[in-house]
């Protein structure tokens, strides 16, 4: 039995209020069509905020795998800002800064997919997990596409949803 389902997907979804609706839209069908306890996702921008938000509205447990390395339960932000406690850690090593310098960039980028695999790990070693990847046509980075190969390798089921900018342009 799946019980849990995995968004993954890209951060640009952001950038379109209709980009975010479809997001939002794709999520709850998926959380419709399987008897889902939890949400488990990142802590960006697009389609993590997303399924944050739809696990709020269907009732679900959210785990976030945060860049900073922990893994938090509930809604909040991270424990130490308040948010909900936080069962484990993922990684001990220090955050890199986000910008500046463009190794700044490759380190934080680093991070990012350091932190996509941590949660396909525990995916794998849990067992019951299904996974929703959300693409933008527009995105450039290849961070969805990563965690979507490191998905099939594991062996989980991957669901692929792909906006493009003809569906954007007519939603």
């Amino acid at each position: 039995m799946t019980d849990v389902l995995l968004v993954t997907g890209s951060r640009v979804l952001v950038d379109y209020e209709k980009a975010m609706r479809w997001a939002v839209a794709e999520i709850s069908h998926e959380l419709a069509a399987m008897p889902y306890v939890g949400v488990w996702t990142g802590d960006a921008s697009g389609a993590d905020a997303a399924a944050a938000q739809v696990a709020a509205q269907h009732d679900k447990q959210l785990a976030r795998w945060t860049v900073a390395g922990e893994v938090v339960v509930g809604y909040g932000q991270t424990a130490r800002d308040g948010g909900t406690t936080t069962f484990s850690r993922w990684t001990e090593a220090t955050v890199p800064p986000r910008a500046g310098t463009p190794g700044d960039r490759a380190l934080w980028a680093a991070r990012c997919l350091a932190r996509d695999r941590a949660m396909i790990a525990a995916a794998k070693k849990r067992g019951s997990v299904r996974v929703l990847a959300l693409r933008a046509q527009w995105s450039t980075s290849g961070g969805t596409a990563y965690t979507v190969e490191r998905a099939k390798a594991a062996g989980l089921v991957v669901i692929e949803r792909l906006l493009t900018m003809r569906e954007l342009d007519e939603a």
